[in-house]
């Protein structure tokens, strides 16, 4: 009894996070909406140059620097995936626990995930240059830059409710043990880097000191990185339903569809 009680406590504890990710998928959806539509009616405003005038851009850049901040505090309902850099979530196994050494394996693990990074920026730096053509051929303007951006924050909320493009290309199995889980903070306002400006600055200074703490630990500390040493990171051990094995129970849940499976199995008849 005691134990149905728990399982249908973190199902819903589960599917409350699962519906706070898709409340910020929508979110930004709509605030994306929402710029989209101040660029079909006055594109001036979209400036985010040098010091911008429209309090909007203020109001937008401090939404995603203070999402960039809370990267730096280890909160408890930070997924896995953002954290398992970090000491204090590292969960040594039994094996590591006995010997605290890394295999040959593991290196060669090490090797495959610096190969999926690899991977991941072509894909994106790719598509990302493709802007950048467009920009200095000033077939772009800043206001488009400024869209490209939003695209690519509303893009980051898709890849992790619905479908993401990386793990196709780089052959991870889920958010939790992607070796560029927490790059996307760069990903996101690289487009504006071709902008000169006080916002633009700002992010980028905070998303590569992030980035740079991220590949700092990976190179010091790979035993975080690594199933074989760390517990944490296992699917045994997850707590939240954002992996494509789950993904389809969620989003029946977070709909109110309920969990059950359409293929229901049919009764013998006595």
């Amino acid at each position: 009894m005691k134990a149905n009680k728990a399982a249908e406590r973190k199902k819903k504890k589960n599917t409350g996070w699962n519906r706070f990710y898709l409340f910020r998928l929508f979110a930004r959806f709509f605030i994306a909406c929402y710029f989209f539509g101040i660029y079909l009616t006055n594109r001036e405003l979209l400036d985010i140059s040098g010091f911008p005038k429209w309090a909007g851009l203020y109001i937008l850049a401090g939404i995603i620097l203070i999402d960039f901040i809370l990267r730096f505090i280890p909160l408890k309902n930070h997924p896995m995936g953002m954290k398992k850099h970090l000491k204090r979530e590292f969960l040594p196994s039994l094996a590591y626990k006995n010997d605290p050494t890394l295999t040959v394996e593991d290196y060669k693990e090490i090797k495959k995930m610096d190969r999926q990074l690899l991977k991941g920026c072509l894909f994106y730096f790719g598509i990302t240059a493709v802007f950048y053509v467009l920009y200095f051929l000033k077939i772009f303007g800043v206001p488009e830059m400024l869209l490209v951006m939003l695209a690519y924050w509303v893009g980051d909320m898709i890849c992790v409710n619905l479908f993401c493009p990386f793990k196709l290309i780089m052959k991870n199995r889920c958010c939790t043990n992607c070796r560029i889980y927490n790059w996307d903070a760069f990903f996101l306002v690289f487009p504006l880097a071709v902008v000169p400006g006080l916002l633009t600055w700002v992010l980028l200074l905070v998303a590569i000191a992030y980035t740079f703490l991220w590949e700092l630990n990976f190179r010091m500390h790979p035993e975080r990185f690594l199933e074989r040493t760390n517990m944490a990171i296992r699917c045994e051990r997850c707590r939240k339903d954002l992996c494509p094995v789950k993904r389809k129970v969620f989003l029946k849940a977070c709909f109110g569809r309920g969990t059950e499976d359409k293929r229901e199995k049919k009764v013998p008849k006595r």
